[in-house]
């Protein structure tokens, strides 16, 4: 009998500004796995991730992990987030030292055992965010990773909405599903009347 390989799931997300460490737990807009409305477009942001592995029962490792962030747009279809795409684009951070690849810490969940090193943050790579994990059978696992993102105010009217899903490098959907996810929401644009 073959080993079992681990079965991810997106299980929480929290949205927040491009101002602080990786570290800091501030600067958010809203509650963990809540949706929130943005007004400001074309300006870097971040989007945390709590991804879960259900873990081998075998007695062997799973893999290291690559995995691709995708978009749906008013609820189209999915699309990767790149550091070209139109309506979301993946950036580098404003904030100094806070650079692609660093590793994350555990701040949007409480759950153990969460893995410490290679739980990456996402700034400005057009492609994957990676992570290892650890050998533990039979256990439940959990990794964090944070995206530095933009929405492009040219591809985006006041009300439309940007769902975001983590996905395997590649682009398929995580086995165990989406048990939160974020729906961004364009504010509508605000005209100032200077005469």
């Amino acid at each position: 009998m073959g080993a079992t390989h681990g079965v991810q799931s997106q299980s929480g997300f929290r949205g927040r500004e491009d101002t602080v460490a990786e570290s800091s737990d501030t600067t958010w807009f809203a509650p963990i796995n809540t949706s929130w409305v943005a007004f400001a477009l074309d300006t870097n942001f971040r989007v945390r991730f709590e991804i879960k592995l259900h873990s081998l029962t075998l007695g062997r490792d799973f893999p290291s992990g690559f995995f691709t962030l995708w978009y749906s747009h008013n609820g189209g279809s999915f699309t990767q987030v790149k550091h070209d795409s139109s309506v979301i684009k993946s950036v580098s951070s404003s904030v100094s030292g806070y650079n692609d690849d660093d590793d994350t810490t555990q701040l949007i969940g409480s759950n153990p055992p969460f893995k410490t090193a290679n739980n990456q943050v996402n700034a400005g790579d057009s492609l994957t965010s990676s992570f290892t994990w650890l050998w533990v059978d039979g256990t439940i696992q959990y990794v964090e990773t944070e995206w530095v993102l933009q929405l492009i105010s040219a591809d985006l009217n006041g009300g439309d909405t940007v769902e975001l899903r983590i996905r395997k490098f590649g682009g398929a959907a995580f086995a165990g599903g989406y048990t939160y996810f974020p729906i961004i929401t364009a504010g509508e644009r605000r005209i100032f009347n200077t005469s």
